[in-house]
C-alpha cells in the first residue's frame, strides 16, 4: 500500500458550518495542528507543548459546540458527544508516552489531520443541518 503524504490542513470555505463562533474555532484548531508541522525539524522540542494546547483549546471548543447544539438538536447529541471524548482520549494518551518515537508521531499526525477533516465536514454539518431543519421548523409554525 502507498504511504500518504502528510499534508497540512488548508481550511478552505468546506469547512465552514455558517457559524461564526464554530468556524473561528476550527480555524484555530487546524492551527494548532499545522503547528506540529511546522515543527516538524524540532518536534521532539514542541512535542508536548503543542499537544497540550491542542488537548485544552479542543476541550474549550467541544464545550463550546456542544452548548451550542443543546438538547434541541433532533440527532443523538450524546454520539457526537462520545466522538468528542474519543477524541480528547486519543490526544492525551498521545501526551502520556514519554519516549518521542517518529513514526508514531506520523501516524498521529495523519490521524489529526483526517479526524479533524471528517468530523468538520461530515459530522458537524449534519449536526448543523438537524438544528437548521428545527428553527426552520419552529419559525413555520408561527
Amino acid at each position: 500500500m502507498a504511504e500518504r503524504k502528510k499534508t497540512m490542513i488548508k481550511f478552505t470555505d468546506d469547512y465552514l458550518c455558517g457559524i461564526f463562533l464554530i468556524d473561528e474555532q476550527h480555524k484555530i484548531l487546524c492551527s494548532i495542528v499545522n503547528r506540529l508541522f511546522e515543527h516538524s525539524q524540532d518536534i521532539e522540542e514542541y512535542y508536548k507543548e503543542i499537544l497540550l494546547d491542542l488537548e485544552n483549546y479542543t476541550r474549550y471548543h467541544f464545550a463550546s459546540e456542544e452548548a451550542f447544539w443543546g438538547e434541541n438538536s433532533p440527532l443523538d447529541v450524546e454520539e457526537h458527544v462520545k466522538q468528542h471524548n474519543g477524541f480528547i482520549s486519543i490526544v492525551e494518551s498521545s501526551m502520556e508516552n514519554q519516549e518521542f518515537d517518529k513514526k508514531r508521531f506520523d501516524e498521529f499526525i495523519e490521524f489529526l489531520v483526517q479526524w479533524l477533516e471528517i468530523h468538520i465536514k461530515v459530522e458537524d454539518k449534519k449536526m448543523l443541518r438537524s438544528k437548521s431543519h428545527l428553527v426552520t421548523s419552529d419559525n413555520d409554525e408561527r
